[in-house]
């Protein structure tokens, strides 16, 4: 299996640093680690399909194009790496197109569960010391009733065909930690934002839309629609959550992390904060489709008691600093300023 290797940057001179393979490095989380890990010293090595030729801020990464899915590719990549540290971010997200539903379902099946199986035999068989992060997802879980409390206890109860991929490769980890000596862990990873974050993505539509009626006018733009806004989401910022990952590699002991806010925000909350942020009204931008009701509906609410009890790891940007701050490099964008 041919595996392209491309580098920018050179190799410190003195004691060997760590090395970290990231999966999904072109995503909002794959990026963000990777400066971390960088900044820690470490090498990093990005594990992509193709290579974006210019990606802001990953110029001292390793590049290797390669499919995760197919087991000969991994092997040769972890022959060839030696890694310390795996984090598995890709993967395949839903489409809001019905049409390809099935296509979607059968790629999240392959990036979801099939990567993470090819990589996990390689890395038992080529590098067998290198600890493992796969990235778990909130949607492994339902909402029933009300708010319900996640910590790493309770069963998992997949609210979506993407929450079962999820759990199939959680699952997974766990057997090969039983069977196989596996140092490896699942991140219960809730919702997390930044301004790398899709604007298909909830938070960034809103953020960047307030933007555009700050840089461009009411007049100018059609008002944003939204299904519901009292709907309540556990919102983190993504620099928080990749130090979480980070930190779960380097516990004495191997085992599961939630890493959550521990609060919860209505939709509403979301708007009415970004659009303060460029001193907008938003009852005069943003229109609700969604049935009305005095009721809050179920959601889910993440306990990261675990990861702050063991990793000493705590939520450091909290919710109005983290919307401001997407929404002012929103801003920025649509100014055509340069950040």
């Amino acid at each position: 299996m041919h595996v392209k290797v491309e580098s920018q940057g050179k190799a410190s001179i003195g004691v060997e640093p760590k090395c970290a393979i990231i999966s999904g490095i072109y995503g909002q989380d794959g990026s963000l680690l990777a400066e971390l890990l960088l900044t820690l010293g470490y090498r990093v090595v990005g594990l992509v399909t193709e290579r974006k030729r210019e990606f802001r801020g990953l110029d001292s990464v390793e590049i290797i194009e390669t499919d995760i899915s197919d087991l000969d590719a991994m092997r040769s990549v972890f022959a060839a790496v030696q890694p310390n540290e795996f984090f598995h971010l890709a993967a395949y997200h839903h489409s809001s197109d019905q049409q390809l539903a099935l296509e979607g379902h059968r790629q999240m099946l392959r990036i979801n569960f099939v990567a993470t199986q090819s990589i996990l035999e390689a890395l038992l068989e080529k590098s067998p010391t290198c600890r493992f992060l796969y990235a778990g997802s909130s949607q492994m879980y339902t909402a029933r009733e009300g708010v319900t409390t996640i910590d790493e206890t309770i069963p998992f109860s997949p609210s979506t065909y993407y929450g079962i991929t999820k759990v199939a490769s959680a699952h997974l980890v766990e057997l090969l930690r039983r069977e196989r000596g596996l140092w490896g862990v699942t991140a219960i990873l809730f919702n997390h934002e930044s301004t790398r974050r899709s604007t298909r993505f909830l938070s960034r539509m809103v953020s960047s839309s307030a933007a555009a009626f700050k840089a461009k006018g009411r007049a100018a733009l059609p008002r944003l629609t939204l299904r519901d806004l009292t709907a309540r989401t556990d919102w983190s910022s993504a620099v928080d959550i990749v130090r979480g990952m980070h930190a779960t590699l380097q516990a004495q002991f191997v085992q599961d992390y939630v890493l959550a806010s521990g609060a919860v925000h209505t939709v509403g909350d979301l708007v009415q904060v970004a659009f303060a942020a460029v001193d907008l009204d938003w009852h005069e931008f943003v229109v609700s489709n969604g049935p009305v009701t005095t009721s809050l509906g179920a959601c889910l609410l993440g306990d990261p008691g675990r990861a702050q009890s063991v990793l000493g790891w705590r939520a450091e940007k909290m919710f109005p600093d983290l919307i401001r701050e997407m929404v002012l490099h929103d801003l920025a964008l649509a100014m055509g300023t340069n950040l």
